[in-house]
């Protein structure tokens, strides 16, 4: 099973915090998920909503906000948002799925990641458009097509745009989709699975499907890697 952890490891530390992500290392995934999203002077952040209130208290938009007033803000739980590269830093040399937020980060990060030669880079997006934009500019790295509640629409889209895969919400995953992925030669994330037992389950009937998961510290001893290491 390959187990790659959501945010960081949300369940472990505040989401998409550099504790996060380092914990995440700690726990010897096999990837790590974390969100990024535009900021007004065209910098990166790690950050999931579009507006901080949620984290911060402050009723702002990322979008609206210079990486400078992002530097200053504190998370309600004391950590700073994290940039781009020092969530990449943190994640030193363990793979990377990058979920781009919002709309006008494709040239932004395909410049970004020139900087990151040699590191296992992957990202997916629920804007397929903006996601097409990006993998004209680096057609190395594998997209995939983020679908909350429509998995034959991104099935299609995937297909049709050249997408590496999909990610699905676990609960929309069933037999006849998966069967049709795997029909395509298209890859599959699922997420969110933190049940064990549950994990299993779905391994033992989509054994091909990645998992991503907030609680790598409970899903640690199904990873493949840590089969492999005999960790």
């Amino acid at each position: 099973m390959i187990i790659i952890s959501h945010r960081g490891a949300a369940g472990i530390e505040p989401e998409n915090t550099i504790p996060s992500i380092e914990a995440a290392v700690k726990e010897g995934v096999d990837g790590i998920e974390f969100d990024i999203r535009v900021t007004k002077d065209g910098r990166l952040v790690v950050f999931h909503d579009s507006n901080i209130f949620r984290i911060t208290g402050k009723n702002k938009n990322i979008k609206d906000m210079t990486l400078g007033e992002i530097s200053l803000l504190s998370t309600h739980s004391g950590h700073p948002i994290p940039n781009f590269d020092e969530a990449m830093e943190a994640a030193g040399k363990v793979p990377v799925l990058i979920d781009c937020k919002g709309i006008g980060w494709a040239k932004i990060l395909a410049k970004e990641l020139k900087k990151y030669k040699g590191s296992s880079i992957s990202i997916t997006a629920i804007d397929h458009r903006e996601m097409y934009e990006f993998m004209q500019l680096r057609p190395d790295i594998e997209t995939y097509v983020s679908e909350l509640t429509h998995p034959f629409e991104g099935i299609k889209k995937a297909e049709l745009m050249g997408f590496s895969g999909i990610s699905l919400n676990f609960w929309v995953l069933n037999p006849l989709v998966y069967w049709l992925i795997k029909r395509k030669n298209q890859k599959i994330l699922i997420f969110t699975v933190n049940k064990p037992l549950f994990a299993k389950f779905l391994h033992a009937l989509y054994p091909k499907a990645t998992i991503i998961t907030n609680v790598p510290h409970k899903l640690a001893k199904l990873s493949k890697k840590r089969k492999a290491n005999n960790v």
